[in-house]
């Protein structure tokens, strides 16, 4: 696990304790004339927003505080967001044939999906991520123009995940997410120039599939006035299988890779670059 390992759990323990500072403040009387306010910055990890007017909390009268825990304001309801990107494994070649050498090369497929808490306790997150790429290469020679096309290569991911709360406060929860993805990634390359006649197209293709759990906390931001939105932070274990495929004609070859280790969902600057996850609910 290591720095990141620490850097996650130090996250963890420091949103749970912002959380905790802003109820105590929430709980202090306002000065006469005066508003209460608060300001949070954010480090990192997932990001989820929820939708609906007012928070969806109870109704008070004026002058009461509302004391509903901020995750019980979002059981029962469907939000869609991003849930994070995927690199898909593909297999890869150097040259025209499948005696050349297998490589590998990756299509990203980020995942979007959907939220729904069934209860105070429970939840699922489904999602799906696909990505395609290609394009062409244009050469010019004096007056002649050449135009390559670059094979595509698709890729899809689904994700799906199990929430489980065993407890929670007003401002956060403590989560337990078992969860599983499956990728599958394919491109059909044709045969380059120079190539004999008759010479098979090269179909590439890769798969991935992960089966594992996470453990983490996440933070309702209810204390600034915005329990729609929450800061996740967790850690895991997880089984992870990878595998990559080339075919071309009669020939083919395969690579293959399984482990098992603890996980990191994201580090400290991630908010900031590519694990930005907003969710939105429906009233």
């Amino acid at each position: 696990m290591g720095n990141a390992t620490r850097t996650v759990l130090g996250i963890s323990g420091a949103l749970v304790a912002l959380s905790r500072a802003g109820q105590a403040r929430a709980d202090d009387p306002p000065a006469a004339g005066g508003a209460a306010g608060a300001t949070v910055g954010t480090g990192g990890a997932q990001v989820h927003a929820a939708g609906g007017a007012g928070g969806g909390g109870a109704a008070t009268k004026k002058g009461e505080e509302d004391t509903t825990p901020d995750h019980e304001k979002v059981i029962k309801k469907l939000a869609v967001g991003y849930f994070g990107v995927s690199q898909i494994p593909l297999a890869g070649v150097g040259g025209t044939g499948a005696g050349t050498g297998l490589t590998r090369n990756n299509v990203t497929a980020p995942a979007v999906g959907i939220r729904y808490w069934f209860a105070d306790r429970m939840g699922a997150d489904v999602g799906i991520g696909l990505g395609m790429q290609g394009g062409s290469t244009e050469t010019v020679t004096g007056t002649t123009t050449t135009t390559t096309d670059k094979a595509t290569a698709f890729g899809f991911l689904l994700h799906g995940g199990f929430l489980y709360v065993p407890s929670y406060g007003r401002h956060y929860k403590f989560l337990i997410n078992p969860f599983l993805n499956f990728g599958r990634a394919t491109q059909t390359v044709k045969p380059g120039a120079g190539a004999p006649a008759n010479t098979p197209d090269t179909e590439l293709s890769g798969i991935k599939f992960d089966l594992g759990g996470r453990v983490g906390a996440e933070v309702q931001f209810g204390f600034i006035g915005l329990p729609e939105l929450s800061l996740q932070a967790t850690i895991g274990l997880a089984f992870r299988r990878e595998a990559t495929r080339l075919v071309q004609g009669q020939n083919s070859a395969s690579d293959g890779t399984s482990r098992f280790a603890t996980t990191v969902e994201s580090t400290p600057w991630a908010l900031f670059t590519n694990n930005i996850s907003a969710f939105y609910y429906f009233p």
